[in-house]
């Protein structure tokens, strides 16, 4: 039983919403309004013709790599039949919509999964991280930043969005409205947006929710942020710390390691891994001249891909990179422009192409294989910060 992969009609969209329901544990009165912020139109089933055996959710986005952005399709609410599970139609839909997106020539396509299992069988890696930060705003023993005036605001305005887009890290999402609506009016969260500004402009902004723990005190939440300067990320930090009357806890999510965490003024705070996105490269050529590369870095090597869950995406692709950008050529077999070649399937490529691996750790997971003169020019291509995510979606 494959079942055909296609858009959903009304009936169908709300015979899925009794499957998500069930399958994430929500009451059933919740699904049809996510569905609808999902946009119909972004919702895919898995129909025998009779009935619905599964769906999806696709979110058109991109996501930011080698500090450039490239189109991928998000995955939500990944959701079989409870009486179904086991027989192959997780597979099935899955490829469905990496199929769908290869005939759109989107590159990428990106999701958090609730098991590794489901979705490395048709190739999907780990490919970032997201961990939350953790601390007790009492801590924070930061002095006022009196040169930036702090304002409320409604909503997430053009400038907020732009401020993020511009300091977005490695892996973070350029977001479409799907996951600009979940920053804007995150599910069971009140919250309020403050900017912080000087007479030259913005320099930071803050979405926060402050939310009662059964009587022990609140959490401070930073569901958005974003800082261009070490002064505003310390503005936004003190003004959390004035919270401190009743909040014993402040957290954010994303990197690891970002301008927020770099200016705390002691080790107080505790940074745990959350959980891993995966990647699936789609498209292989346009995925690898769309991510950015060192400017300095003037190379040409050869990457052979054996796509094993979708062998039509196999192929021989030519890298010549110059000037940050990457022109990528098919070859023909035994066809190589240089004696610099990569062999790799299609989760060693993912984990590659985001930087979540390296290519020594690569080589010896087995993932990967590497002439020797390319070792270098592959180390130096996609080298650069971890990536991270700070959106669940």
């Amino acid at each position: 039983m494959a079942g055909e992969f296609r858009a959903g009609s009304d009936e169908e969209v709300a015979s899925l919403a009794n499957t998500l329901a069930h399958g994430f544990g929500f009451p059933s009165a919740d699904a049809p309004r996510w569905l609808a912020i999902a946009g119909h139109e972004n919702v895919r089933v898995l129909s025998d013709g009779a009935s619905v055996l599964g769906g999806l959710l696709q979110i058109p986005m991109a996501q930011r790599f080698g500090g450039r952005s490239v189109p991928t399709v998000g995955v939500a609410g990944v959701a079989i039949r409870s009486e179904l599970r086991g027989q192959g139609l997780g597979r099935s839909l899955m490829l469905g919509l990496l199929r769908e997106a290869r005939a759109n020539r989107v590159p990428l396509s990106t999701l958090y999964p609730a098991t590794l299992t489901l979705y490395r069988a048709v190739g999907y890696e780990r490919a970032g991280s997201r961990h939350r930060i953790q601390l007790d705003p009492r801590a924070l023993a930061l002095p006022p930043v009196p040169e930036l005036r702090v304002r409320e605001v409604e909503g997430c305005p053009e400038e907020l969005r732009a401020l993020y887009i511009e300091t977005a890290g490695e892996g973070y999402l350029d977001r479409g409205p799907y996951a600009w609506g979940r920053v804007t009016h995150p599910r069971g969260k009140e919250t309020k947006t403050f900017t912080f500004s000087s007479d030259a402009g913005l320099e930071a902004y803050a979405v926060i929710s402050n939310k009662t723990r059964d009587g022990d005190g609140t959490t401070l939440e930073l569901c958005d942020v974003a800082a261009r300067s070490a002064r505003g990320a310390r503005a936004v930090l003190r003004f959390a710390s004035e919270y401190r009357s009743l909040a014993t806890e402040l957290v954010w999510h994303g990197a690891a390691a970002d301008l927020l965490t770099a200016v705390l003024p002691e080790r107080h705070g505790t940074v745990t891994l959350l959980d891993t996105y995966m990647v699936r490269v789609a498209c292989p050529d346009l995925a690898l001249e769309a991510r950015g590369y060192p400017k300095h870095l003037d190379a040409t090597f050869t990457i052979e891909l054996d796509d094993r869950s979708m062998p039509e995406a196999s192929g021989r692709f030519s890298l010549r990179i110059a000037g940050g950008r990457a022109t990528v050529t098919s070859l023909a077999a035994g066809e190589s422009p240089s004696d610099a070649v990569v062999r790799t399937h299609e989760r060693g490529l993912a984990s590659l192409y985001s930087g979540h691996l390296s290519r020594d750790v690569l080589v010896r997971l087995g993932w990967l294989e590497c002439s020797e003169s390319a070792e270098a020019l592959v180390d130096a291509a996609f080298a650069g910060p971890a990536p991270a995510m700070r959106d669940m979606f």
